[in-house]
């Protein structure tokens, strides 16, 4: 692409227990449309592996079920996922300085950055994701909704159900216009 075209840019979202990159086919067909896609590695222990910046890897944590399970971790979670999501959307756009304050990788992220922003449309994000993937969308776009022009939310993660306890409501609620439970 031209120097002097504008490319959308598409923020996306794995699901519980994904990754990066599981989504690979879908972002790669997006960037052979003309879009630039950044596909997030969330560290808030959703993923199944997450590589880190000093070599470790963090995985998957996985909830209290049963009699201990509160619907409050999911919650909390999904805040932490759009709250990461948003960052990384604006560290994308030069709007934050840093990805992090320890990643070894800054550098060379910022060069290839370098390259890219120029050319990125301020006016044309989109955030996608995938099962709980797009719960957190849906979560950032409702937390900040003039940041993306459009929200694709691919079989979606947008209710919990554990009636048996007796919980049950629409997730995240803030995309609903409701309170948290």
């Amino acid at each position: 692409t031209s120097s002097n075209k504008s490319q959308s840019l598409v923020m996306f979202s794995h699901g519980l227990t994904g990754t990066g990159e599981e989504n690979s086919i879908f972002c790669t067909a997006l960037a052979k449309r003309g879009y630039v896609v950044a596909s997030l590695h969330h560290r808030d222990g959703s993923s199944s592996r997450v590589p880190m910046s000093d070599g470790s890897c963090q995985y998957y944590k996985h909830f209290r079920t049963g009699e201990e399970y509160s619907p409050k971790h999911r919650l909390q979670q999904v805040h932490v996922r759009a709250n990461e999501l948003l960052y990384c959307t604006k560290w994308m756009m030069g709007e934050k300085e840093t990805l992090s304050d320890n990643d070894n990788n800054e550098e060379h992220a910022q060069l290839i950055l370098d390259q890219i922003r120029p050319s990125l449309s301020k006016d044309n994000i989109h955030a996608s994701g995938f099962s709980y993937g797009a719960a957190t969308v849906s979560l950032a776009a409702t937390l900040e909704p003039k940041r993306y022009q459009s929200a694709v939310l691919l079989d979606p993660w947008l209710h919990i159900d554990f009636s048996s306890k007796g919980i049950e409501f629409d997730f995240p609620p803030e995309a609903f216009g409701h309170e948290w439970p």
